[in-house]
C-alpha cells in the first residue's frame, strides 16, 4: 500500500465510531494496524467493559483495501479442545475472510484436510506474495490457552504463520497470555513474544464513568454489575498470579 493509501486508510478508520470510554485505546490500535507492517497485537481487560465490542469493530470496519479480508472468532463459544480442532475451525474462517477477494485461495483451503497446516501456510504465504494479508480478531483468548488440549506444536505454527507476512493477529483476554496459559511446556513457545509489548489495556474507569447516571450521583443497573464483575476479575487475577508464583 502507498503511504497516500495507507495515510487515508489510517483517517478513515480512526473517524469510526467506537464504544464510549474506549476511544483512546481505538485510536492507538489503528495506528499499530495501518503501519505498512502491522503489529500483532494483545488487547487485555476485564469482563463487561466493551473489549468484545472493540475487538467486534476492529474486524468488521477496517477501511477496505487495507486488509484482503478479516475474520472475528469469540473463542468463549464452541472452544476447540484440541490442536487439530482450532486448526480445522480457523481454516473454515479464513476461506470466508478471503474468499470475497480471493475465491482461488478460498478453494485451496479444506478444513477438513489431514494437510490444513500446510495448507494454512499456503495461502498465506501466497498473501504475503501478493502483498496482501488478512486480519483476523481472536477474542476470549484464555478460553483456548487454559485448556491442557492445546499444545506447544500449536502455538510454534501459529507463530509461523503469523510471521509469514500475510496475517495479522489481534488478540483479546482478560488477562496476559502467559498469565493465563497453564501448559508449562506451552509456555516455553516463542509464540507469546511476537505481540507488542505491553499489551494494550482497556482502561476500567472511562468505561465505568459512562455506566454512570447523568445526575443524581448513582449508579446505573449496568454500573453495579460492572462493578461486580470487576471484582470478580480481581479475585480470579490474584488467584491465577499466585498459583504461577507457587
Amino acid at each position: 500500500m502507498s503511504e497516500q493509501r495507507l495515510e487515508q486508510a489510517r483517517g478513515e478508520f480512526e473517524e469510526a465510531p467506537a464504544r464510549p470510554g474506549t476511544e483512546r485505546l481505538f485510536r492507538r490500535l489503528c495506528r499499530h494496524l495501518t503501519k505498512a507492517t502491522p503489529d500483532h497485537v494483545s488487547v487485555v481487560g476485564p469482563p463487561l467493559i466493551g473489549k468484545s465490542i472493540l475487538l467486534k469493530h476492529l474486524a468488521s470496519h477496517f477501511p477496505e483495501g487495507h486488509f484482503v479480508g478479516s475474520l472475528y472468532w469469540d473463542l468463549r463459544y464452541g472452544t476447540p479442545a484440541t490442536d487439530a480442532e482450532f486448526r480445522s475451525q480457523f481454516a473454515e474462517r479464513l476461506r470466508r475472510a478471503v474468499k470475497p477477494t480471493r475465491p482461488d485461495l478460498a478453494r485451496d483451503l479444506e478444513p477438513a484436510d489431514e494437510a490444513v497446516s500446510d495448507l494454512l501456510f499456503h495461502v498465506l504465504d501466497e498473501l504475503r506474495r501478493d502483498n496482501g494479508r488478512v486480519l483476523a480478531v481472536l477474542d476470549g483468548f484464555d478460553h483456548l490457552v487454559g485448556d491442557f488440549g492445546i499444545t506447544r506444536n500449536l502455538w510454534d505454527e501459529l507463530r509461523t504463520l503469523a510471521q509469514t507476512g500475510g496475517l495479522c493477529l489481534v488478540i483479546g483476554s482478560r488477562a496476559r497470555l502467559l498469565d493465563l496459559c497453564k501448559n508449562e511446556e506451552s509456555r516455553t513457545s516463542n509464540f507469546w513474544q511476537i505481540f507488542h509489548d505491553p499489551p494494550f489495556q482497556v482502561e476500567i474507569f472511562p468505561v465505568l464513568r459512562e455506566a454512570m447516571l447523568p445526575a443524581g450521583g448513582g449508579f446505573s443497573e449496568r454500573a453495579r454489575e460492572m462493578r461486580q464483575r470487576l471484582s470478580s476479575h480481581m479475585d480470579s487475577t490474584d488467584t491465577i498470579r499466585a498459583e504461577r508464583e507457587r
